[in-house]
């Protein structure tokens, strides 16, 4: 049927049916919600770089590493769903 979302089934033989709004939603929020929490990763840095563990008084990292490494983490969670040997497993 054309138009029609993809459905599955839940637990208890439940039929569940996906809109369109609903697979977009499925499909991006959690990059978005890992690019969000990246930036404000790097923002906590930039307003607060130094921590203090247990008195002490630490560098978090520098700039560009946490940047780099955020990339990345943010890279993968946005590559999820492609197949390869690149990708990170479903």
């Amino acid at each position: 049927m054309p138009g029609a979302g993809r459905g599955y089934r839940a637990s208890g033989g439940l039929s569940i049916q996906l809109t369109p709004l609903g697979e977009r939603v499925e499909r991006y929020a959690p990059t978005v919600l890992a690019a969000l929490f990246a930036l404000g990763a790097v923002i906590e840095d930039v307003v607060s770089p130094m921590v203090t563990v247990g008195g002490r008084r630490y560098d978090r990292a520098p700039e560009a590493v946490m940047v780099i490494a955020l990339c990345a983490a943010g890279a993968l969670v946005a590559l999820r769903r492609r197949p390869g040997v690149i990708g990170p497993v479903r």
